[in-house]
């Protein structure tokens, strides 16, 4: 990834990192911080026929997406979802691997809706 792609996608972080809303995590009563970086992690046809208002769009089946969480800062929170719950899981443990502590999957597109109480947008 060439510098310019990784600034664009740091600046694109910190954006996200600042209009991201607070929400609970259903069940759990955790709340979920302002820091809190919202992943769809599936396709960009997926991500177009709706996704969650201020969610950053990385394809887990994409070349690209191992690189681009690279350039992420381990320290934030990083909430995933997709369309049933499985690829984020699998976005999940990659990243745990990679040593990202605070990573939660929150399922498929819809329950994301409901516990992080965002929108979901065309």
């Amino acid at each position: 990834m060439n510098r310019m792609c990784r600034l664009s996608l740091l600046v694109t972080l910190l954006l996200l990192a600042i209009v991201a809303r607070a929400g609970s995590d259903a069940g759990h009563g955790e709340p979920v911080s302002t820091e809190t970086i919202v992943i769809d992690v599936r396709t960009p046809s997926e991500f177009a026929d709706g996704h969650l208002t201020h969610a950053l769009n990385l394809d887990f089946r994409s070349a690209q997406f191992r690189d681009s969480i690279e350039a992420f800062d381990r320290g934030n929170v990083y909430v995933l979802y997709c369309r049933s719950g499985n690829r984020a899981e699998q976005a999940k443990q990659m990243m745990d691997r990679m040593g990202f502590k605070q990573v939660r999957n929150i399922g498929g597109v819809k329950e994301a809706s409901k516990i992080l109480g965002l929108e979901i947008i065309k």
